[in-house]
């Protein structure tokens, strides 16, 4: 643990709570701004707790369908729901 966290600049607690979580994939990660509440979303009949967990979900970056959900076009929606 203290490895992962001198390598990823957090600290170990921190890596230790992650594996505990069952999201490892998350060390290193820049947190959400507090404040800020997850929505549930539900795409092409799927639920996810957030758009990020949706995004990540279905195989693209954390923040691309909150991207492409506000700036993008019917592609990116096409793409979406293909996924």
């Amino acid at each position: 643990a203290h490895a992962a966290a001198a390598r990823f600049g957090v600290t170990p607690q921190a890596v230790w709570k992650a594996l505990a979580d069952g999201d490892p994939d998350r060390i290193g990660r820049p947190q959400r701004r507090p404040g800020r509440d997850p929505r549930p979303v539900e795409i092409g009949g799927l639920h996810f707790a957030s758009q990020r967990k949706a995004s990540r979900a279905l195989g693209f970056s954390d923040d691309y369908l909150s991207h492409a959900l506000t700036r993008g076009g019917r592609a990116a929606r096409e793409r979406i729901l293909a996924a």
